[in-house]
């Protein structure tokens, strides 16, 4: 069984989130790694596909969720407490798909209509509907689901897993050694909450020893000594059993073995000796092994199932986060993995080892699928990075090489643009004047604004110009700048906000591109033919749209004055990286000088203080 439609509204932190899940042109299921910034619905919505879960296996298992004389008690309470706050009602509604069979669930609270659940998950609810402001309902026909659950792996590892280290005292805990269990008809005796698994683990381990053994099932064994290669990083290591007298601490150890498996040293005397990283990491994938192993034969590739982890880079090193996790993932293609993550390292871990096109970036709280160029952890990290000894020797080094004045700015678009201008208004200091802009996506205020120092004491015979936008994070680059630098000859600081037009600053609070450079161009046919190339979206997509709460002026005048239709109004600022070059691109190609004027002044006073 696999989640194939998420539509959430009004839950918790989340406005609305409407997403379909990807698949493989041979059925295997997409990983989707949701991510955000603290507070923003990642863990709300995990949660809720694991409640879906519970609600599905509770039906026709005992020991799934706790009895009660009236059914059972929910793993996720419903009600207002999940509701987004000022919100008059609360919708999570999910679509699961087993073999061509549909299950759906669906978590409402609040006034909603059957014609509005309709509407909201566009005709696919088909659940029979409760009048009841509060209700909870799954599909009832869920009798395939139960070898599903038998056979499969279903599971969620919260962010609060944790594994027994060696250093704590045992005794604490029950004494889960080599036991016999009985199988009964009606228990899963699979829990889907899993926050601590080793020692279930540690027991199905000498199952796996015994039956390799005793029937020669070595498959599963040699894919449970491959996982641990992975997680140590040495080539050549695998688990051993130690004799019964030396207790339950060192039964399993993991030591470096031979090309022929026979073992030259112990590495690690017990598998409590690992790391916490190392250990949570190991049970996490051991716990997907173990609910998919249906005996002779088991391979990591054939086991299904959906495996929820909340912080999947909990504990994990930068290696562990980048490089081994995303190998483990890669070995289960028929799992649906749905995972949570602030690691920049771990989404360009997974892009590289599966492709980009085989990854789904899921940003939260609004549900868009992005690419990891655009997730905030990613330019966050790289701002930092920056400030290391290896960017400031780089940029020593192309400064002193310099042998033009130079203009820094903040993106490759704006560097197009600005090029443009000089080429229009200036074409004899093109051969003088040198435009440049940060390599990496985001942040590039930053960037300017470490370029700038670095000239400053590195350069004395030219001059530099740094070109910053106009938001927020402009104004933190140049306060910094002003503090390390009191009496400046060399550089100068220039604003795009003391050359557009004070209307436009208010809306258009970031980039260069528009309407900065085509304020002539700002009618209704240019905002058509842009949004035709889908270079453009519509504001009811954005955040940005409250940003005319601030105009001397409504927004249906504003938008009357400019010939555009309410609804139809965009922004430009929030389309990808790869179409903002596409735009720019065409801006390029249709200015000249009577189109093109807001950026004369701009180039003018890049040519008076450069003294061309």
């Amino acid at each position: 069984m696999y989640l194939k439609k998420i539509v959430v509204e009004n839950y918790g932190p989340i406005d609305r989130i409407d997403l379909e899940a990807r698949f493989s042109s041979v059925g295997h299921p997409t990983p989707i790694i949701l991510v955000g910034e603290n507070g923003s619905g990642k863990t709300t919505l995990l949660s809720s596909i694991a409640d879906a879960l519970m609600e599905f296996a509770a039906k026709s298992f005992d020991d799934v969720l706790t009895r009660t004389a009236t059914g059972h008690k929910f793993f996720k309470i419903s009600g207002s407490v999940n509701t987004k706050t000022g919100r008059p009602y609360g919708l999570c509604f999910f679509e699961f798909e087993n073999n061509g069979t549909k299950y759906q669930y669906i978590d409402k609270n609040g006034q909603l209509s059957l014609v509005d659940i309709k509407t909201k998950t566009n005709n696919v609810f088909s659940l029979p509907f409760k009048t009841d402001e509060i209700f909870k309902i799954i599909s009832d026909d869920v009798a395939g689901s139960k070898d599903d659950f038998k056979k499969n792996t279903y599971c969620f590892f919260p962010s609060n897993r944790f594994e027994v280290p060696h250093w704590m005292n045992s005794e604490i805990y029950s004494d889960e050694n080599f036991k016999f269990e009985s199988q009964f008809v009606d228990k899963l005796k699979k829990p889907i909450l899993i926050a601590s698994s080793m020692e279930k683990n540690r027991s199905w381990l000498m199952d796996l020893v015994l039956d390799s053994h005793l029937y020669g099932d070595s498959n599963i064994w040699a894919s449970v000594n491959s996982i641990i290669r992975a997680i140590l990083g040495v080539e050549h290591c695998r688990f051993g059993i130690g004799h019964r007298t030396k207790g339950s601490y060192n039964r399993i150890s993991i030591g470096k073995v031979d090309e022929t498996g026979s073992w030259i040293e112990t590495i690690v005397p017990s598998i409590t000796n690992l790391s916490m990283g190392q250990s949570v990491l190991l049970n996490v994938f051991l716990t997907v092994m173990r609910y998919g192993d249906h005996g002779e034969n088991t391979q990591l590739n054939e086991i299904e199932g959906i495996v929820l982890i909340d912080e999947v880079d909990l504990h994990l090193h930068s290696d562990l986060q980048s490089q081994t996790l995303p190998n483990l993932i890669a070995l289960f293609p028929k799992i649906q993995f749905i995972i949570t993550t602030h690691s920049p390292l771990f989404v360009l871990g997974m892009e590289s080892r599966l492709g980009a096109e085989n990854v789904m970036i899921v940003d939260m709280p609004y549900g868009m699928e992005i690419s990891s160029e655009r997730f905030r952890e990613f330019e966050s990290a790289f701002q930092v990075y920056e400030q290391t000894r290896l960017f400031e020797e780089k940029a020593l080094q192309f400064i002193q090489q310099s042998e033009k004045h130079t203009v820094f700015v903040e993106g490759p678009t704006d560097k197009m643009i600005l090029h443009k201008a000089i080429e229009l208004y200036a074409p004899e200091i093109l051969s003088l004047v040198d435009v440049q802009c940060a390599e990496q996506n985001g942040g590039g205020y930053n960037w300017v604004k470490d370029m700038l120092l670095s000239w400053h004491f590195g350069r004395q015979n030219k001059k530099a110009i740094g070109l910053f936008d106009f938001d927020r994070a402009t104004q933190s680059a140049i306060g910094s700048i002003n503090g390390y630098v009191g009496n400046r000859n060399n550089f100068k600081v220039m604003k795009l906000a003391d050359y557009k037009p004070a209307h436009l600053i208010k809306i258009f609070s970031k980039g260069i591109e528009i309407p900065f450079a085509i304020e002539e161009m700002f009618d209704s046919e240019f905002w058509e033919y842009f949004s035709s190339q889908g270079w453009l979206k519509r504001k009811d997509d954005v955040v940005e749209y409250n940003r005319f709460r601030d105009l001397d002026i409504s927004f249906n005048d504003y938008c009357i004055d400019k010939g555009l239709q309410t609804e139809d109004f965009i922004f430009f600022q929030t389309v990808q990286k790869e179409k903002k070059l596409e735009a720019a691109h065409y801006i390029c190609s249709v200015a000249d000088v009577t189109n093109f004027m807001s950026m004369k002044k701009l180039v003018e006073d890049i040519k008076k203080y450069f003294e061309l």
